[in-house]
């Protein structure tokens, strides 16, 4: 069943996406892992907000 792999690019405070990209298809003893639960780290919320006091985003 294909199922896109999605991903949220940012590229700059004012433009941020979500995508849809390709399946990589895994080569000679490699493995593909399925993701049922991802998160968001707070300082990366905080940056993106642009309120971190060290982290900036291009």
């Amino acid at each position: 069943m294909y199922r896109p792999n999605r991903r949220v690019l940012v590229r700059s405070i004012d433009d941020i996406s979500l995508e849809e990209v390709p399946t990589p298809q895994p080569g000679d003893r490699e493995l593909l892992v399925r993701s049922t639960v991802i998160g968001v780290c707070g300082s990366d919320t905080h940056a993106a907000l642009g309120h971190h006091p060290f982290i900036g985003l291009p």
